[in-house]
């Protein structure tokens, strides 16, 4: 297996729509929660998964369910002026708690009180994080967390798809089948790789096929 050792950033766009989002058995219990967030424990869910696992992509489909407002740094540290101003649910997507720690205490403690629903995401469960305050670190532990799972083969090959599609890059099924059993099982793997195939196309000048896979990845 390719191991994942290149981190590129993705220039081309993204579509966060809601029938472009891939729903396997990795990431159901994720999709399923998001769609039924009206009966969320408390109104505040924790959606936990790697990076590139569609973290993001679930966030915009839940703030276009339910006009939810995405929630900054700068929000947060005036958290009752921007708590107040808004009557909409709240998403803090990519959580980073460093610095912020008694505003996000506080503004998680505001969500609970006035009954205000709150989505967080994050790479790692709560459990794992550096986080001094006890209060804060014992309300984010206790928070329902639904944790998207690595890709099975069926979300790998969408994920592929998807990505070459915004890329404006054809496969053939042979490539589709050979990067299958060949790339580490990923979502940040699968990102890398896609890119890396796409530049090595580009500056070729040719398509993504199979002779160009094993020299570029080295297989």
């Amino acid at each position: 297996m390719l191991m994942a050792q290149l981190v590129f950033n993705f220039a081309a766009s993204c579509s966060y729509r809601i029938e472009d989002f891939i729903v396997t058995n990795s990431n159901q219990e994720a999709f399923s929660s998001l769609m039924q967030w009206i009966n969320w424990p408390h109104n505040i869910l924790l959606l936990v998964g790697p990076q590139y696992s569609g973290k993001t992509h679930l966030s915009t489909i839940f703030q276009k369910l339910s006009s939810a407002v995405f929630t900054s740094r700068d929000n947060l540290q005036t958290y009752e002026d921007f708590f107040h101003s808004n009557s909409s649910p709240f998403i803090l997507d990519s959580l980073k708690f460093q610095e912020l720690e008694e505003p996000l205490l506080h503004f998680y403690n505001l969500c609970r009180e006035k009954q205000r629903t709150l989505l967080l995401t994050a790479e790692t469960h709560p459990i794992q994080w550096d986080i001094k305050l006890p209060d804060l670190k014992s309300r984010l532990v206790a928070t329902r967390t639904i944790t998207i799972q690595q890709p099975d083969d069926i979300l790998i090959k969408g994920i592929l798809l998807k990505r070459f599609s915004d890329l404006q890059i054809s496969i053939s099924d042979n490539v589709l089948e050979y990067l299958l059993t060949h790339i580490e099982r990923s979502y940040s793997a699968i990102q890398n790789i896609v890119l890396l195939l796409d530049e090595a196309s580009l500056a070729e000048q040719k398509k993504v096929t199979l002779p160009l896979i094993k020299r570029v990845l080295n297989l």
